[in-house]
C-alpha cells in the first residue's frame, strides 16, 4: 500500500492489484524460480543493472529535443513527414501496402503501425475483444515557484504519493533538483516542480493549476511559496492499461499483424515508458534476447 502501489500507479496509472507482475516486472518474475525468493530475485536483477538512477537520465534541454532531432534526420534522408493526416485504411496485396488517407494513397513495401491498441485494431480490421478501455488519461501540472524552503531540496528529486492520503496527485517531481541543466537557467530560489494526475485514469475536474498549487503546498508542509508561472498538459489515452485482458488483446493483434507482415510498435505491446519500448523494439529487430 505504501511502497509498491505508489510506484506502480506512478508509472502505469493503476494499483498493483489491477496489473500482472510478469507484465511490469518481467526480469524479476523470470529470476524467481532459480533465485528462490523475491528478495534474491531482485538482488540478481539489480546486480546486472546499471548504476541506480541510470534509468532517470534525460537530455539537456528536455526530451522534446529528441523529436526535433529525429524529424531533422528523417527529412535530411529524404523522408516525407505527413502530419495531422488521418489514415482511413490499410490494404495489403502482393505489391505491398496501400495506406489510404482522405484524398491520397501512399504505397509502401513495409509498414509499421506505431499507434495505440484501438487504432491498430481498426487498421488491422480485427476486434481486440476488450470490454474495458485500453488506455488511461493523465495530466501534468508544471509550476515555476519562488520558495526558499525548496532551496534545501526537502522532497529530494520528488515523491510518489499513495492512495488514501487525501491528495489527488499520484506523483510530484522537483524538476530543477532532478536535472541540473534546469536549475542552471533559474534565478536564486526559483524552482520548477511537476505534479502528475490520472490515478486509475481519472483526471480531476476543475482548475488543475489551483489544485496543483494547493497540493504542492501541503507536500511542503505549508511552507511559503510564490507561483510565477504554470502550465497544464493533458494526455487523452496516453497511458496503456496493463491487464490480463490487454495481454490477450495484444496477442490477437500481433497474430493478425504477422499474417499481414506488418510490424506493431507501441506501449500497449512493450509497456509504458521509453525504456521498455526501445528495448522491446531492439529485441524484435535484432532477435537479440538482451535484458532491459
Amino acid at each position: 500500500d505504501r511502497f509498491v502501489n505508489p510506484v506502480i500507479a506512478g508509472v502505469h496509472g493503476v494499483s498493483a492489484d489491477r496489473i500482472i507482475a510478469r507484465d511490469v516486472l518481467a526480469p524479476v518474475v523470470a529470476a524467481l524460480p532459480e533465485a528462490g525468493s523475491l528478495t534474491a530475485a531482485v538482488a540478481r536483477v539489480r546486480a546486472d543493472a546499471p548504476r541506480p538512477g541510470a534509468a532517470i537520465d534525460g537530455l539537456r534541454g528536455g526530451m522534446a529535443r529528441l523529436v526535433v532531432r529525429l524529424s531533422d534526420e528523417l527529412q535530411a534522408r529524404g523522408v516525407d513527414l505527413v502530419l495531422e493526416t488521418e489514415v482511413a485504411s490499410v490494404d495489403h496485396s502482393r505489391e505491398g501496402f496501400a495506406v489510404k488517407c482522405f484524398g491520397r494513397t501512399w504505397q509502401c513495401d513495409a509498414l509499421t503501425l506505431a499507434c495505440g491498441l484501438d487504432e491498430s485494431a481498426r487498421l488491422l480490421q480485427v476486434s481486440h475483444g476488450m470490454s474495458t478501455p485500453s488506455t488511461l488519461d493523465s495530466a501534468v501540472v508544471v509550476l515555476a515557484v519562488d520558495s526558499e524552503a525548496l532551496d534545501a531540496v526537502p522532497l529530494g528529486s520528488g515523491a510518489l504519493i499513495a492512495a488514501g492520503t487525501g491528495l489527488l496527485a499520484k506523483a510530484v517531481t522537483h524538476v530543477s533538483a532532478k536535472w541540473a541543466w534546469v536549475a542552471e537557467q533559474l534565478p536564486a530560489s526559483r524552482h520548477i516542480v511537476r505534479l502528475s494526475y490520472g490515478r486509475d485514469g481519472i483526471v480531476p475536474n476543475g482548475d488543475l493549476v489551483e489544485l496543483g498549487v494547493r497540493e504542492f503546498g501541503i507536500l511542503l508542509g505549508g511552507a511559503e511559496l510564490e507561483v510565477r508561472d504554470a502550465v497544464v498538459t493533458r494526455w487523452r489515452e496516453g497511458v496503456s492499461r496493463r491487464s490480463s485482458e490487454t495481454v490477450a488483446a495484444v496477442s490477437r493483434l500481433a497474430a493478425a499483424a504477422r499474417e499481414r507482415d506488418i510490424e506493431l510498435c507501441g506501449a500497449f505491446q512493450s509497456g509504458n515508458g521509453l525504456t521498455p519500448l526501445v528495448s522491446d523494439h531492439y529485441r524484435r529487430v535484432t532477435h537479440d534476447p538482451v535484458r532491459d
